[in-house]
């Protein structure tokens, strides 16, 4: 068993190294400019630290809605020491000067949320110096991925044929505001570390050293004093001196250090962690998994190689993409409202900041917006967010409640046919139907369209075809006076009358609802330049504008506190036009992509599948290869609380009767009775098919038999 342990150590030390190559020549070669902005860091729904640019400690949001950034005399940093023979450098790894404190002119920088690499350039140090920062988010791993913590590991690499004697330190502040009392903790299982407490919670920084020969010093500070009076100490022997306890001071912050020495040609990597824990109410998911803040960051430590690995394998799949460096950046920043723009309860069910003052019509976008990356990340919280909706409505009647119970619960079965929410739920979702079928005026008309089109799918499966006919009639009622209030709309002239909600309701409901008949008149609010919306750039891509999408793109901000750009996440699926009915086993790959690409290397993220797409226009055709890289089973929130039930669930499997294609373009010289050739094969054996033309630009394949696909099996496509 030990000798299992240690090789899967080393395999996650492998990747780590690779890696961290592969970002310090990216870092040091890449000439595209970095964004200006904080990257938080933390876990969803559990708040987050914010990283600066130079790579120090900025500001905090330990619970939603408590942002605060730090005077510069608060602001948290790394440090890093390296002794060879008689020669010493200590400096701040940070190109901002500190309490006056020695910095580096430059860092070589590369950011992208999660995870942050920063490289010391080799004529400023003797020894090789990298940074990296990450918190842990892993698709389909909740306890992981609301972790409240942040990794930083200070590695340093000997290339010298001298041994070198080498320090790296952080120096932390209280992530809430009041603290109370700064003390370091005693020595536990390896672990080293301090803490700081206040009415609010609990801020913790540890080390978790794994070298028997490393010293570890830490000491609590007064930032608010005139200078860092440890630094001296730390210049001339790399260790810390100073208090161990620290009470009622106004700004207290805590330095841990660590010491060792380094043989010619030998590398270290030092991990550290900050985490917090909130005593306010409600509770967090957190708190029914950890005590305090102290556990969480013995949790982080002891797993950080695997967690930092399990990280990086989604982001992978988006760098060895060949889309463009600005949207990978838009892509993984838009995901940062997840950690501080709700609090995730202990249920599992997001919880806004002052919730109840809202409209009901602006709380559900807000939720939707959270929402939509959910469904193809963490689909349990989808199934918690219909619980909760099906509690709600239970309770109220309220049609806003309904409406978003219909569109989620018909967004989660379609994409993993885990029927189990339904029919758990269906006399609610059967009251649901009716009241969005009333015939009674219908106070948001927009989500209760929608909400139709979304329950006639649903009906046959919780077994109430009795309301067809009421649904038939309510939605074509309902599409009626959508499509007259769409036409009633031109192209805005003053900011004043952009209708930014009702493209973020469209947006919403195309994300959520991709097969549903968008009112063709809605390029007249597409066209509305002075302004521009994340909902905006991603309705033109979805609508087959992606010229125009892109060319916006750059001009939307994608900053933690900005939850509408949530949806930027969702230009994935706009761009390779991935849609997956499990139910009727369909698959749709119709890409969406600027004019300009010469062809389209995507990753698919979905609610339970990942998968790669490969897309070649040819002069007569295309070229199309659909990977499947791993298949995922609905986890434990997605049941009953019901003893002995997930064991008995089936594994993952994805199967199809049904693919849709694009169709080839048109050219002068085909002949008008020539048929499409297109041929389909699995792993270079061919599949038989009937051919369907949809409509002049899509194409179906209707499979002679169901197609059962595995995590690496490579479908392949070609049609002339």
């Amino acid at each position: 068993m030990k000798a299992r342990c240690q090789l899967v150590t080393s395999f996650f030390l492998a990747i780590l190294l690779l890696r961290l190559t592969v970002l310090s020549c990216n870092a040091a070669q890449q000439n595209a400019p970095q964004s200006p902005s904080l990257m938080a860091l933390g876990g969803i729904g559990s708040g987050a630290v914010f990283l600066s640019p130079d790579a120090s400690l900025a500001a905090a949001e330990p619970t939603a809605g408590d942002y605060h950034s730090f005077p510069p005399y608060e602001i948290g940093f790394l440090a890093a020491r390296v002794r060879i023979g008689e020669e010493t450098h200590a400096v701040l790894l940070s190109t901002q000067s500190l309490h006056d404190l020695p910095s580096l002119p430059q860092l070589a920088t590369t950011r992208r949320f999660p995870i942050a690499h920063f490289q010391v350039p080799q004529d400023l140090l003797p020894v090789a110096t990298e940074l990296l920062a990450f918190s842990s988010f892993i698709p389909h791993d909740i306890a992981n991925s609301t972790l409240p913590v942040a990794c930083f590991v200070v590695t340093f690499h000997n290339p010298l044929p001298i041994a070198a004697e080498v320090s790296a330190l952080i120096s932390c502040p209280s992530l809430f505001q009041q603290p109370l009392k700064a003390e370091i903790l005693p020595a536990a299982n390896g672990f080293f570390g301090a803490h700081i407490v206040s009415k609010q919670g609990e801020t913790a920084v540890l080390t978790y050293p794994q070298r028997g020969d490393a010293t570890v010093t830490a000491c609590c500070w007064n930032t608010g004093a005139p200078n860092a009076a440890w630094w001296h100490d730390f210049q001339e022997t790399g260790d810390l001196t100073g208090q161990q306890q620290l009470d009622n001071a106004s700004s207290p912050s805590i330095a841990i250090c660590v010491r060792l020495t380094l043989a010619p040609h030998d590398q270290v990597q030092i991990p550290f962690a900050v985490a917090w824990h909130t005593n306010l109410s409600p509770s967090p998911y957190y708190a029914a998994l950890f005590p305090n803040a102290t556990a969480i960051a013995q949790r982080l430590l002891a797993n950080w190689l695997a967690l930092y690995a399990l990280t990086a394998e989604w982001q992978d799949n988006l760098n060895f993409s060949n889309l463009p460096a600005q949207l990978l950046q838009k892509l993984t920043d838009s995901l940062q409202p997840l950690l501080t723009n709700a609090t995730l309860d202990q249920q599992g069910a997001l919880a806004l900041p002052k919730e109840a003052s809202l409209p009901p019509a602006d709380r559900l976008v807000q939720r939707l917006f959270l929402l939509s990356p959910l469904l193809d990340l963490y689909p349990d919280l989808i199934v918690t967010e219909i619980r909760k909706l099906s509690d709600s409505f239970q309770q109220t009647k309220n049609n806003i409640d309904a409406a978003a119970l219909l569109i989620l619960s018909n967004a989660y079965v379609h994409q993993t046919n885990n029927l189990i929410p339904l029919t758990t739920n269906a006399p609610t979702l059967q009251a649901a139907i009716q009241a969005v079928a009333s015939p009674q005026p219908q106070a948001n008309i927009l989500w209760t369209w929608a909400a139709l089109f979304a329950a006639e799918s649903l009906t046959d499966l919780i077994h109430a075809q009795s309301l067809k006919m009421q649904l038939s009639q309510a939605f074509t009622k309902a599409n009626e006076v959508i499509t007259q209030q769409f036409q009633s709309f031109t192209a805005p002239t003053t900011a004043s009358d952009f209708p930014a909600k009702w493209l973020d309701q469209i947006a919403l409901i195309r994300v959520f609802l991709p097969d549903i008949p968008i009112p063709l008149s809605i390029p007249h609010l597409l066209s509305y330049t002075h302004v521009l919306s994340a909902s905006q750039v991603f309705l033109l891509v979805a609508q087959n504008d992606p010229d125009r999408g892109f060319r916006y793109l750059s001009s939307i901000a994608t900053e933690p506190d900005n939850p509408t750009a949530v949806v930027i996440w969702s230009l994935l699926k706009a761009l390779d036009g991935f849609r997956i009915d499990q139910i009727q086993r369909e698959l749709w790959l119709l890409p969406s992509f600027p004019s300009a690409w010469p062809r389209l290397e995507s990753p698919i993220f979905s609610a339970n599948l990942w998968a790669t797409l490969h897309y070649t226009p040819t002069a007569r055709g295309e070229i199309m290869r659909f990977y499947v890289v791993r298949l995922f089973a609905p986890g434990p929130l997605a049941y009953p609380h019901s003893a002995g039930l997930l064991p008995k669930l089936p594994a993952p499997q994805l199967e199809i009767n049904a693919l849709y294609i694009p169709a080839p373009p048109p050219f002068p010289e085909r002949r008008p009775n020539r048929l499409t050739e297109v041929h389909l094969s699995l792993a270079q054996r061919p599949l038989g098919f009937r051919l369907k033309s949809i409509n002049p630009s899509v194409l179906c394949l209707q499979l002679d038999a169901p197609l059962q696909l595995s995590a690496g099996d490579e479908l392949d496509i070609e049609v002339h």
